[in-house]
Order: C-alpha cells, then structure tokens, then sequence
C-alpha cells in the first residue's frame, strides 16, 4: 500500500519538480541565464564526463558552453523522480535520458540524475546535481 502525501508535501514536491523541469528547459533550449536562474548561489554541478566537476556560476557557464560547442541538441529528462523534503531542503532523484546530436550523428543514453535543493528567499533552488550515465550492464556491477 502506498504511503499518503499530505497536499502541502505534494505541492512542494510538485514546485521541486518544475525547477528541474525549467533546468531542462533552460539546457535544452540553450539558454544559460535560465539555466543559472535555477540554482544556488555556490551550486556544484557533476556531468558525464570525467572532468566535469563544476563549482559556481562561472565553471558551471563554462560546462554549459562545452556541452553546446560539442553538439548542436542536446536534452535531458527526469523520469520516474523521487521528491523528499525536510524543512529548507530537499532532494530529488530519478533516472534520467539524455539525447543528443553531434558531428558522428544523434545519440541517447539512459542515465541518472540526483538533486539537492534549497530554499533561498522562499525559492527552491538547486545546490547540487550530479549527472551519470552508467558503464556496467545490466546484472553486472563492475
């Protein structure tokens, strides 16, 4: 039997899943502002590739402008997301596809995406997303 949600709990767990949805939004439409908009003030961000670890506006700019210059689409979406929240976080979780174009043709992945957000000035925002796309078959772990 599934637990209830109280309705205050699913609407914040609804305005947690439109910041992501804007984060896609802003990504797949190229528009770094928008992108930025949606996290905190000292976000980190972990992409796909090895050195993608970003801390702050202008590495995370910087990854967005990598990311746009290696493809002309590029899109994530959170499927199946997990929302939980305790006060003034909250984290948001759930397997993610990513699909692209880029110079040898288009492409998609099955990945993950983990987020951890915050409540500044009464906005959620996000502090930390981690993105992966996983290596290991299926039924193997290494």
């Amino acid at each position: 039997m599934e637990k209830s949600v109280p309705q205050v709990m699913r609407t914040e767990h609804e305005t947690i899943l439109k910041v992501i949805d804007r984060l896609s939004a802003s990504y797949s439409g190229r528009r770094a502002d928008d992108y930025l908009a949606c996290l905190a003030e000292t976000s980190m961000v972990y992409g796909t590739g090895l050195d993608e670890t970003c801390l702050g506006a202008d590495e995370i700019r910087l990854h967005l402008d990598r990311d746009w210059a290696q493809s002309s689409r590029a899109s994530f979406t959170l499927k199946n997301p997990r929302v939980e929240v305790a006060s003034n976080m909250a984290w948001a979780a759930g397997d993610c596809h990513f699909e692209f174009a880029v110079e040898e043709g288009e492409g998609s992945l099955p990945g993950r995406a983990t987020f951890v957000l915050v409540l500044v000035d009464g906005q959620w925002r996000i502090q930390h997303a981690h993105f992966s796309a996983p290596s290991g078959t299926e039924g193997n772990s290494f």
